[in-house]
């Protein structure tokens, strides 16, 4: 599957999200980021239950770190690296 990092998908069209999680592979390398294709299928899951109400957000950090953290990564134009 030949696809620029930068595309952004259309999440609405479901045949089109169908075909390109049938086109994974196991071994198909991350174009960023380090989870490997299960990783990041369970990772998208987790969001889609998050948003849905499934599953109950938690925070691992205290809050005043993680509030210093929404304010840069949120509200700054900083780069999340690539790992």
């Amino acid at each position: 599957m030949s696809f620029q990092a930068f595309n952004l998908i259309d999440t609405n069209n479901r045949k089109h999200l169908e075909a390109l999680f049938l086109e994974l592979q196991q071994n198909s390398r991350a174009i960023w980021g380090k989870m490997n294709p299960q990783q990041m299928v369970e990772h998208l899951i987790d969001q889609v239950q998050y948003t849905n109400g499934k599953k109950e957000p938690f925070c691992e950090v205290p809050e005043e770190q993680a509030r210093l953290a929404k304010q840069v990564n949120i509200y700054t134009a900083v780069e999340i690296p690539k790992m």
